[in-house]
């Protein structure tokens, strides 16, 4: 059997994986209080995005910074608009005469047709992050929230494999916490396919494609996701479904199965206090870090032609080590490999009860390929481009009011355990 740790450390380990399934459960409180205020302005929809009028829409691109006359309406370079096709005129540029002059219409690189966004990316980029109240930021915190959350998880497993803590953890809690991390990471990928832009097209491709690969279940599992012959609105609908029901409610049930690391009376003063810092960096990465453009892949997907896969489309920075695997082998094994991993790291505390080699090989090995693919993600890294930090007026004042919040409840709580540290 593997060495027992001495019991200071043991206490350590324990807190310290309590604690970030606290910060988890924070971050997944938050993404669904935000995801809530995201969907009343989505429309999973595939059809073309056209005016209140019936007349169809097309992409403009910025090219200088101006502020427009009539509206006082300041536009900077590289910005996107929505403009109305004028099939009558056929001019250049679909837009008011200062924006004629200082703007571009998108393009396709075959035909020369100009961008049309659907309706699914339409209600994303325009009715979310330039219509809706502070609707960048609440996209902007729901995202952060994702990242946090699958970070923290992947904190947790490792710790807990590479201590071998998971020996002291009840089986149901232990199997709640490995699914948590599988779902979690699975219902980011859905969340990033939701925009409806080449980038996510290229990963729902990816994700069909390794669902068939799969053997026994795999074709009926990608058929019953796709919905259709091709990848069409039945599709986006079902994507849509797992990331804000089916998904959520695995979560759930995962989170009441760890009920008992809820924090106990004495300590909601923390657990206040980390809830005031988690908020806070999920609204700071909001606020300052703004994505690096991704070029033509953030462009809509046009469903009206018969796509390939865009080639060196990168994913979302969790999925990077799961992409690399599959550019070395087949997906079938990879799909194969994941469910044995999740299988053998499930029984790990049944089969710690026994002696002999092959627990310590089933131990290592499970480490050592959680360690793997941990560190394939962060060599994948490289490959995409570093975020901007630029601070917005508006969401300069959002950041002073949350910091001026945060100092005045963090002195309120720290005093009050200073109180009941003197009162004991």
């Amino acid at each position: 059997m593997l060495n027992v740790m001495p019991l200071p450390m043991k206490t350590t380990v324990h807190s310290v994986l309590k604690w970030l399934l606290r910060s988890a459960c924070l971050c997944f409180l938050l993404q669904a209080s935000t995801g809530a205020l995201l969907t009343l302005h989505y429309e999973p929809s595939l059809r073309p995005a056209v005016t209140e009028s019936g007349t169809p829409l097309v992409m403009l691109e910025v090219t200088q910074s101006f502020r427009h006359k009539p509206t006082k309406t300041r536009y900077n370079a590289r910005d996107i608009l929505f403009a109305e096709y004028d099939t009558a005129a056929k001019a250049p540029l679909y837009a008011p005469d200062t924006l004629r002059a200082l703007s571009r219409l998108l393009t396709q690189s075959q035909g020369n047709a100009p961008y049309r966004p659907n309706t699914a990316y339409y209600s994303i980029e325009q009715g979310i992050m330039r219509s809706a109240d502070f609707g960048g930021l609440v996209r902007g915190i729901h995202g952060a929230a994702a990242n946090v959350v699958i970070v923290v998880l992947v904190c947790w497993l490792g710790v807990a494999l590479l201590s071998g803590y998971y020996a002291q953890i009840p089986l149901s809690h232990w199997a709640a916490g490995i699914t948590l991390c599988a779902v979690s990471i699975g219902t980011s990928i859905m969340g990033y396919i939701l925009p409806m832009n080449l980038r996510s097209f290229a990963a729902l491709s990816i994700v069909l494609s390794t669902l068939d690969s799969m053997p026994l279940l795999g074709k009926s599992l990608a058929g019953a996701l796709q919905g259709a012959s091709a990848i069409a609105a039945p599709t986006l609908i079902r994507v849509y479904v797992l990331h804000i029901l089916f998904l959520p409610a695995l979560l759930l049930v995962c989170w009441y199965a760890l009920r008992a690391y809820a924090p106990k009376r004495e300590e909601w003063a923390k657990y206040c206090l980390l809830s005031i810092g988690m908020i806070w960096l999920c609204v700071v990465m909001a606020c300052s870090l703004s994505p690096a453009p991704i070029g033509a892949f953030g462009l809509p997907a046009d469903f009206s032609q018969a796509l390939s896969t865009p080639p060196n489309a990168l994913p979302e920075w969790y999925a990077l080590g799961f992409a690399a695997l599959l550019r070395i082998i087949p997906a079938w094994s990879l799909s194969i490999g994941g469910i044995l991993w999740f299988g053998i790291a499930v029984s790990l505390p049944i089969l710690r009860r026994y002696s002999g080699a092959a627990v310590w090989a089933a131990h290592w090995l499970t480490s050592a390929s959680l360690l793997g693919l941990v560190g394939l993600t962060l060599w994948e890294l490289r490959l995409l481009p570093l975020p901007t930090v630029i601070i917005s007026d508006e969401y300069g004042e959002v950041l002073i009011v949350v910091s001026v919040l945060t100092f005045a409840l963090g002195a309120a709580l720290v005093a009050y355990l200073r109180h009941q540290r003197a009162s004991f």
